[in-house]
């Protein structure tokens, strides 16, 4: 039996029947192989289907951000037409997901100290090579060789925060950098929050807020800035 808050994995080319005992909803995704390859154990092994039931916080993420992408593609398909928007919906939802089935896996992700270091050597070399580049968790854990979970382990160790965390925050710096560097006139706030793959644009002018405690709208007006007093000042 699906719990409320459950997942199911399909398994290939097998057919589903599903009996509910009263009014019942369903939101699918589907995830290609080398996505789930980063997950910290395999869960591409199994052909039968298998049942998920991940932490309520999780499984909340994910539900959230299945709704928001799908009133997006509803109300404003044309934000959509814009890659960075449409890869960070993406990621965002490969993520969400992943999340929800990485809490099932017990497998030992924890890495000796110097495998960490030449993960975390990759890291910075691939920030390094692309500074106004937007990074997602599951991209940077393919482009470095871990999977997520070794790879947000690493960030923790070295960084002090996990590796999600530590790309959205310089996403967040880059959209800042771009706003003052822009003029009022030239472009608006949205065009900016899409530029870096923010799409939940309340959420995107909110945790701007509370990050630089100022509204993204305030940054833009007061004009132009020198691209070193905006580095300088972050």
């Amino acid at each position: 039996m699906l719990a409320a808050d459950g997942i199911v994995q399909l398994a290939a080319d097998e057919p589903l029947a599903l009996r509910t005992s009263g009014p019942a909803g369903f939101g699918c995704m589907s995830l290609p192989s080398e996505e789930i390859h980063v997950v910290g154990c395999d869960l591409t092994a199994s052909r039968q289907q298998l049942m998920y039931a991940p932490p309520a916080d999780t499984m909340a993420t994910l539900r959230r951000l299945h709704s928001a992408a799908g009133r997006l593609a509803a109300e404003f398909p044309e934000a959509l037409a814009h890659p960075e928007v449409a890869r960070g919906v993406e990621q965002a939802l490969v993520e969400g997901m992943i999340a929800c089935l990485d809490a099932n896996c017990a497998a030992d992700e924890s890495l000796s100290s110097h495998r960490q270091r030449a993960v975390m050597k990759r890291f910075y070399r691939l920030l390094e090579a692309h500074p106004d580049r937007s990074w997602y968790l599951m991209e940077m854990a393919k482009a470095v060789g871990a999977s997520v979970r070794s790879l947000s382990n690493c960030c923790q160790n070295h960084l002090g925060m996990g590796a999600k965390q530590y790309l959205a925050l310089r996403r967040m710096h880059l959209a800042r950098r771009a706003l003052r560097l822009a003029g009022s006139q030239l472009v608006s706030v949205t065009e900016v929050a899409t530029q870096y793959g923010f799409w939940e644009f309340g959420r995107f002018a909110g945790n701007y807020k509370l990050l630089f405690g100022e509204l993204p709208s305030e940054t833009l007006r007061r004009g132009p800035t020198s691209a070193a007093q905006a580095v300088g000042r972050q």
